[in-house]
């Protein structure tokens, strides 16, 4: 998600205000009529007159005179009355700008005017500094304030002002454009994404499906009546299936003739065996795998025959994949509102990245455990 960074500024009515108290960069003071009830009507009439204006110059400007905080009303020690008709000459007026929103407060004798930065990245900041300056010189040839330096104090002109903003602002807008720009490449990478989880899904369920089917086919076949004892001769090394997964062997003869067997076994069974090492066998009707552990058949589970065909009981597993697929990637998609489905498509970049971080991982850790 993308953190807005906000830019303000402020704007004076240089009239109202001597030389020597702009010689500085913390905040003025606004209010300049709470002795003079003709003055503060004056400058209400003023304000009114302004937002008028740039209601009707500024596209979607819009009233905003809701006051959330109180406290620039309220400073200093002041009447009820003059608390209320500071907030009733003060005036507000918001408009729709760059996709965010530009805001203007306007006090006795001065203007603040502030804006989130929300989509900006370095090679837009030039276009931006101008849409920036002609917004900001319209509003200053409509309330006839001009704007404040945000580094030196000092009144200045709008290109300055602006350039001094965003040099203020410079890291800020530096990490802002860094998620953007991150952000950006995530949308445009979000549907291929989005794509390849659900094909994972869908090829780790068939994967998972193939293997019960496979397991519950041969357990089908094997003769649980006909016991027989393997002994092992030679322990041949591990085979590495896509070099990272292990499977075990033992060599040895089964039974009083003898017949020579590779008998598939699990890592507990390799590291207890030895020459002359007794496993029971249980026979089968496949000739590729002849043979089975009775402890690989005894905890097989149940199995469901289809025809001349088993299925292992870990086949409902196989539909957990497609169902976490749907569940995390493409219901937040569907059900988001529309304003939020690029953030959505977004996340599934993300997504992808972390899963492919951790498999990176968990590939090193494996090739590292087989190395050293």
């Amino acid at each position: 998600m993308i953190t807005s960074r906000y830019l303000a500024m402020e704007l004076v009515d240089t009239e109202r205000f001597p030389a020597a108290s702009l010689e500085h960069t913390g905040l003025l003071d606004p209010w300049c009529a709470d002795g003079s009830v003709e003055e503060s009507e004056a400058i209400g009439r003023r304000n009114r007159g302004i937002c008028e204006r740039l209601k009707a110059v500024i596209p979607g400007a819009r009233s905003a005179d809701d006051v959330e905080e109180f406290d620039e009303f309220l400073d200093g020690d002041l009447s009820q009355e003059a608390a209320l008709r500071r907030l009733h000459r003060s005036r507000a007026v918001s408009a729709g700008w760059r996709g965010g929103q530009i805001d203007i407060r306007l006090f006795d004798r001065v203007a603040w005017v502030s804006l989130p930065v929300t989509d900006l990245t370095r090679a837009e900041r030039p276009e931006f500094s101008s849409a920036l300056a002609e917004s900001l010189q319209q509003i200053c040839a409509i309330t006839g304030m001009q704007p404040r330096d945000v580094l030196t104090g000092n009144v200045t002109s709008v290109p300055l002002a602006v350039a001094s903003l965003l040099k203020k602002n410079a890291r800020a807008l530096d990490q802002l454009a860094g998620q953007v720009s991150r952000f950006r490449w995530q949308l445009r990478l979000g549907p291929l994404s989005v794509a390849i989880l659900c094909l994972f899904a869908m090829v780790l369920s068939a994967g998972i499906l193939a293997s019960a089917v496979e397991r519950g086919h041969l357990m089908l076949h094997v003769d649980p009546a006909s016991p027989q004892t393997f002994v092992t001769e030679t322990m041949p090394p591990p085979v590495y299936r896509w070099g990272v997964f292990p499977k075990y062997f033992l060599e040895g003869r089964v039974g009083d003739a003898n017949q020579w067997v590779r008998l598939p076994v699990y890592r507990n069974e390799y590291l207890r065996a030895g020459p002359g090492a007794p496993f029971t066998v249980l026979p089968t009707w496949r000739e590729g795998t002849p043979y089975v552990l009775r402890s690989d058949f005894d905890s097989a589970g149940p199995q469901l025959r289809a025809g001349g065909f088993g299925l292992a009981w870990f086949a409902a597993i196989a539909l957990l994949p497609l169902f976490l697929a749907y569940w995390v990637v493409a219901r937040p998609i569907l059900r988001s509102p529309a304003q939020l489905r690029a953030y959505r498509v977004a996340g599934a970049t993300r997504m992808l990245t972390r899963l492919l971080m951790i498999a990176g991982v968990f590939f090193v850790a494996i090739w590292v455990r087989m190395h050293f």
